[in-house]
């Protein structure tokens, strides 16, 4: 009989690792509804107005906004699942990356604020701000707020290694 190959990832390590993977996944799916309802009411704003019997670009905007901060919580459940898989032993294998290339969780967390950031920039447009208002916000949540996140996280994470290592446990980074 062959001998069981033994797990590379442990059943808890692969449950965070498959929330992780989901929560961007949801979140490009919610940012493509939204824009697709938001295309579709732009082209029809006569109709639309008419059916509504009031403005529907402030009704866009609130449409926008209140997506905008569901994209933010669903980054909120991402940063939530890296903590807790960093927290956890990481797997027998270290897959290297090239020093040029981000880190997968990064470049998923950075899926989630660019497409949060098209949509606050477009709802402060539809609110009536100006757009290069609009855009400085977008900019300042992808170039300000994100870094400063993702850094955060990777600090965590490091010093819950640290603090496992230190009580005997073992553990190495994840990429």
């Amino acid at each position: 009989m062959p001998a069981e190959r033994p797990q590379l990832y442990d059943q808890d390590y692969r449950h965070f690792d498959t929330l992780i993977w989901q929560a961007p996944t949801w979140a490009s799916a919610v940012f493509t509804f939204t824009m697709t309802t938001a295309g579709l009411l732009l082209t029809n704003l006569e109709k639309v107005s008419l059916a509504l019997k009031l403005d529907p670009l402030p009704t866009l905007s609130v449409f926008l906004l209140a997506v905008f901060v569901v994209l933010m919580l669903l980054a909120n459940a991402l940063v939530r699942f890296r903590l807790h898989q960093g927290a956890l032993p990481a797997p027998a294998i270290v897959v290297r990356r090239p020093w040029w290339q981000p880190r997968g969780h990064t470049s998923l967390l950075l899926v989630i604020f660019i497409e949060s950031a098209v949509l606050l920039s477009f709802g402060l447009y539809c609110a009536g701000l100006p757009i290069q208002a609009s855009n400085a916000a977008a900019i300042a949540l992808l170039v300000v707020l994100f870094p400063i996140l993702e850094l955060w996280v990777l600090n965590t994470i490091e010093l819950q290694r640290h603090q496992a290592q230190s009580s005997g446990a073992t553990s190495q980074p994840t990429h």
